[in-house]
């Protein structure tokens, strides 16, 4: 827009001058006669306007490159964004199988009251678990550079929150016999909202 404005003024103002030198020469010469530093005014002001042409030109110029380099780096961005969201829900599919495990032993010890404890000696949930982890810290490892930092955050987050669960269970399962049932009790619902925190982690890709 501004490169437009300079530019018709410009032409306007030359426009002018070149009309008036055709059609009143020997006026304007008398006049200059007269008047010798008339011209150097004229001069200086031409010099004025084709610099500000140029400081406007380059300008434009400029602008239009930032715009420019700023729409491929939202571009690249977008991109990257999509790639990011493409490989979380990928490790989301390969948890798919152990998720589906650690729902089913939540809803034994939970919602039908079987004691964690058994319910631990009957399954496979420390195995499950450690399984989690491993995939989770391999894909992160794998994929560092290819995440975004709330990705990251993400993965980081499933990883620990499989670890505490499953450092959780080992002190349950080591400390049962010698605690009370109603320190057990306690200690069997911090471990399953932990169990569900990971699971809604998994299924809602929730950040801490």
């Amino acid at each position: 827009m501004i490169k437009i404005i300079i530019t018709i003024v410009v032409i306007l103002i030359i426009s002018v001058v070149g009309i008036g030198l055709l059609f009143s020469s020997k006026e304007i010469e008398s006049y200059l006669s007269n008047y010798p530093h008339t011209l150097q005014a004229l001069i200086a002001l031409f010099t004025f306007l084709t610099s500000t042409l140029s400081i406007g030109v380059a300008y434009a110029t400029y602008s239009k490159n930032i715009k420019q380099q700023k729409k491929v780096e939202d571009e690249k961005q977008r991109q990257f964004q999509e790639n990011s969201n493409r490989l979380i829900e990928n490790i989301r599919d390969e948890l798919r199988n152990d998720t589906r495990k650690l729902t089913e032993f939540i809803l034994i010890v939970d919602m039908y009251n079987l004691d964690l404890n058994k319910a631990i000696i009957e399954s496979d949930i420390i195995t499950i678990l450690s399984k989690m982890e491993e995939n989770i810290l391999k894909e992160k490892k794998e994929h560092t550079t290819l995440l975004t930092g709330n990705d990251i955050n993400y993965m980081n987050n499933l990883y620990q929150l499989c670890g505490n669960s499953r450092s959780m269970i080992d002190i349950y399962t080591n400390t049962y016999v010698k605690s009370t049932k109603e320190e057990n009790i306690s200690f069997q619902r911090k471990i399953v909202d932990e169990l569900i925190e990971l699971r809604e982690t998994i299924f809602n890709n929730n950040l801490p």
